[in-house]
């Protein structure tokens, strides 16, 4: 499915998003990247996994890192902030945010959970780098057929002397691989 506007960069989750389980239905995600914006990164997925599980594991943002790869840290801070670590490796420093997480439940019972950086940012130690830009929404929606149907939105602009190509570089491999490893997440049982 082309997202209008958008130059499709990495397409079919083939190899990371459940080739192992063997189900061409989990190949459902597509990242575009948006050429007016290159720091603007979009993913659309269809997944055999009812909606309510991937919301589950969105929600809980203090046990994110755990899913997410990129996020070495996402701890809950006072005022429903949390302070999020970003790290690439390949000798590039950490990135560091404060983030605000608001959530809504939509019409169809979905979830829309809208993130911002936060009014008040906490000090960066030495060795991490504060993120200039960290922004955007998961829409976690019922497809209709006991699956899920996810939009995926962020800007992200990784500060300090990364060079704007390398970043872009890491950006959609970096949102194919969170993709992949949100719907596996949602494919485990859930905890206690």
């Amino acid at each position: 499915m082309p997202i209008r506007g958008w130059r499709v960069s990495a397409v079919i989750l083939a190899g990371l998003a459940g080739a192992a389980a063997g189900h061409a239905e989990d190949r459902g995600c597509v990242v575009a990247a948006d050429p007016r914006a290159p720091s603007a990164v979009r993913a659309e997925c269809r997944w055999p996994v009812a909606h309510q599980r991937v919301a589950q594991v969105l929600r809980n943002q203090a046990g994110i890192a755990s899913v997410l790869s990129l996020v070495s840290e996402s701890r809950p801070l006072s005022g429903g902030r949390f302070l999020q670590v970003h790290a690439v490796g390949w000798g590039i420093a950490d990135r560091q945010i404060t983030l605000r997480f608001v959530e809504r439940t939509l019409e169809d019972g979905g979830l829309h959970l809208d993130f911002r950086p936060a009014g008040t940012q906490e000090p960066v130690p030495p060795g991490r780098v504060q993120v200039e830009a960290d922004e955007g929404s998961w829409q976690v929606r019922p497809d209709g057929r006991g699956g899920t149907h996810l939009r995926y939105e962020l800007r992200y602009e990784a500060g300090g002397g990364l060079k704007p190509w390398m970043a872009r570089r890491f950006q959609s491999s970096g949102v194919a691989k969170a993709m992949a490893e949100l719907l596996a997440a949602a494919r485990r049982p859930p905890g206690p």
